[in-house]
């Protein structure tokens, strides 16, 4: 069976959401920055990255539900830093390359990418091989790996991918 994620930009009907899945303890294990956040603290920052002109943010949806979200935060005209975070429930099941994929093909038609880069923790391989599987080049940097990927190229291996500029 073809697994599909679709994307959309995220609006702030997605605000509480994703404060939600930030406060998970599996999620909190895996993100630079360990502790919970209030929802207000939350609020702010949500509604300052919403308006911010250098980040692309998008939802993935498998049918209608989210199953995470990928920030890019622009690092200079064509490169720009991947964040990507799946609920637990769809972690380890495939999605994370799929979803990740069509936020790239979601930025491109967008912007123009020359580079891509995320951190990933050592301490969250998967996350390692989901990027290493979509393409990008690995490189062991001590506590984190640098995952890059060069946007020249035109993507492969598109399966289950779909781009949705609309709400879902």
């Amino acid at each position: 069976m073809e697994m599909r994620v679709s994307v959309r930009e995220i609006g702030r009907e997605d605000r509480v959401a994703l404060w939600e899945w930030r406060q998970d303890p599996i999620t909190r294990a895996l993100f630079p920055c360990d502790p919970a956040i209030t929802y207000e603290r939350h609020r702010r920052w949500f509604d300052c990255a919403m308006t911010a002109g250098d980040v692309v943010w998008c939802v993935g949806l498998v049918e209608t539900l989210r199953i995470g979200c990928v920030r890019f935060d622009q690092m200079n005209p064509t490169e720009y830093h991947v964040s990507l975070f799946l609920k637990p429930p769809y972690c380890g099941k495939g999605y994370g390359r799929v979803f990740l994929q069509a936020a790239i093909e979601f930025l491109k038609a967008r912007r123009p990418i020359r580079k891509l880069v995320a951190q990933v923790k050592n301490a969250n391989p998967a996350s390692g091989t989901l990027f290493q599987e979509a393409g990008f080049s690995i490189a062991n940097e001590g506590h984190h790996l640098r995952c890059e990927l060069m946007c020249d190229v035109p993507s492969s291996a598109m399966h289950g991918v779909t781009v949705a500029s609309g709400e879902a």
